[in-house]
Formats: structure tokens, sequence, C-alpha cells
């Protein structure tokens, strides 16, 4: 199929889409395969979209498993662009997006990821990736308006206590019982904002997680098993990917990758590379959960006497 006829079939699911302002949703692939052969397109010709989309998002995924969120956001948008139905599509799109806003912080990449996690949800109410996004920024939000609540608070705890200050003794009592309970408030808020850090690194480490277990199960297609112990080590590995026992997962990985020879193919070498890059990008996270968690803890020590619905943390090594 010629550039022409693509660009004009999705400029033709976009106006079709726009067009009915009183629905989000996407064509149907029905409608689609309408649209197409009212376009002159055949349906060999649509098949080729279909796995176009396809090989889009799979592009997109080896991009953002290098945590390249530019070339997998270009990819990603071209999948849901030719059918917004394609597997892993949307959640693709939402971790670029996710990605993006990790790195630079820009208020539209929040919202885009936000959005298009919804819409991968929505297709997909078991697409734990997207889940998982949706849930991070959900609770970075909290945290951040429980940052600017404080805020206000502690500077309408300095308007009151300059307006207090001009009145007589009596008035200087009620100041300072009035500034005790602004303390204890704005200490709260400090103490939320602190736990509320910590659950959104746990939930970031979470989705790196996730990515590092499917890198592993797509090197399990091309790695090795040419002795006994390989393919044992091999089967356990895969075993454990079905499960949620992450230091199972870590272990039987560790344990199969030992029996590898020194010499490997490029493409083996390549995927290992990878999975090394998304380890290290757990081990950085873990250490800023451990920062997060020393720093909410001595603001339990601190202020837990005020606040006793608050409790220690202990350090996560798992």
């Amino acid at each position: 199929m010629e550039e022409r006829e693509l660009q004009n079939f999705i400029d033709a699911i976009i106006q079709k889409s726009e067009g009915d302002i009183s629905s989000d949703r996407p064509l149907t692939r029905k409608e689609m395969e309408e649209l197409a052969y009212s376009m002159g397109l055949t349906e060999k010709q649509f098949r080729e979209l279909m796995v176009k989309s396809l090989r889009h998002v799979q592009t997109s995924e080896r991009y953002l498993d290098q945590n390249n969120y530019e070339d997998g956001l270009v990819e990603a948008q071209n999948a849901v662009a030719i059918n917004p139905y394609v597997e892993k599509g949307y959640s693709a799109l939402a971790l670029a997006y996710f990605q993006r806003y990790n790195d630079l912080g820009v208020e539209q990449d929040r919202l885009e990821a936000e959005y298009a996690a919804q819409k991968a949800v929505k297709l997909n109410n078991h697409d734990q990736r997207a889940i998982n996004i949706i849930s991070a920024l959900s609770k970075r939000q909290r945290a951040k308006s429980k940052d600017h609540k404080r805020l206000i608070v502690v500077a309408a705890a300095l308007v009151m206590a300059l307006a207090i200050g001009i009145v007589g003794f009596i008035a200087v009592g009620k100041q300072v019982d009035g500034q005790s309970d602004q303390s204890k408030s704005a200490t709260k808020d400090l103490l939320i904002e602190a736990e509320e850090t910590v659950n959104s690194i746990e939930m970031e480490i979470k989705v790196e997680q996730d990515r590092k277990n499917n890198l592993m199960r797509e090197f399990l297609a091309v790695a090795p098993s040419k002795t006994n112990k390989q393919k044992q080590l091999k089967e356990m590995l895969t075993k454990e990917l079905s499960g949620s026992n992450q230091t199972q997962i870590d272990k039987k990985f560790g344990e199969y990758k030992s029996t590898f020879p020194t010499k490997l193919s490029d493409g083996i070498q390549t995927h290992l590379i990878q999975i090394e890059g998304a380890e290290n990008r757990i081990a950085y996270q873990r250490g800023e959960l451990a920062k997060a968690i020393k720093q909410y803890n001595v603001l339990v020590k601190k202020h837990g006497a005020d606040h006793p619905e608050f409790e220690l943390k202990e350090y996560s090594y798992d």
C-alpha cells in the first residue's frame, strides 16, 4: 500500500470520528472495514493496515523498553491512528507520555498519559500497565494537592499571626492556641505528602518491574536452551513469570543467565542489555524510595504523638 493511500485512510478515520461529537468511542473494526472498502481499498490492503498497526505497537514497545519515549510516542500514535483497537496501542501511548512526564514534568504530558491510559482500560479492563499508570498519576496529583493545601495553611497562619499580634494580652493567648492548631494541621499535610511520595515511587517501581518482566518474556523466545539445565531453568523461569513473586523471578533469571556461554549472538546480547537497563532503573528508583521512606519516618518520629494514624514504614528491598 502506498503512503498516500495510508494517509488518506487515517485522515478519513479522524474525520469520521470527530464528526460524531456526542461520542468518545473510536470507530469499530466493522466501521473501519466499511470505510476502507468505500475508499477503494481491497480486503488484502485492509489486512495489511491492521498488521502495520500492530508492527507500530511492537516497535513502540522496543523504544519504550529503552526509555526512548520520543520515538516510542511516534510509533504508538501511528498505531492507534490506523487502528484504535490494536492490542496495547493506547497502553503504549500512555507509557510514552508517562515516561516523558517523569523526565520533563510537563503537565500536558500528564493529561495525555492519563487520557490514553483510560482509553486503554476502556478497551481492555485487564490492561495492568494502563491501570498502574492511572494509579501512579492519581497518587502524584493527590500529593501535589496536599502540598498546595499546606502552603495555603501556612500562609493563612502567618496572616493570622500578624493580625492577632496587634491586639492585647488576651488576644495573644488565643493566638498561641490558634497557631498550635494550625501547626498540627500543617504537620499532618507534610505527613500526607511524604506518604503519598512513598506510594508514588512504589507504583513507579511496579511499572518498571512489569516492563522488565515483559522483556524477559520476549527474551525467552530467543534464549538458549541447548543443555538440559538450560531447558529446565528456562521452563522454571517461564512458570515464575506467570506468577507475581518478583524475588523468585529475579532469582531464576539469574540462575538461567549463569548458564550462558561467554560469547552470545547480537540479538541475545541486545535483549540482555535492555533487561539490564530496566534493572538499573529499578535500582535507582529503590534508592529514591529509601530516601522517601526515611523522610517520612523522620516526620512520624517527630510528630507521631500528635498524629497517631501515621505509622513507621519498613524499608523494602524486594
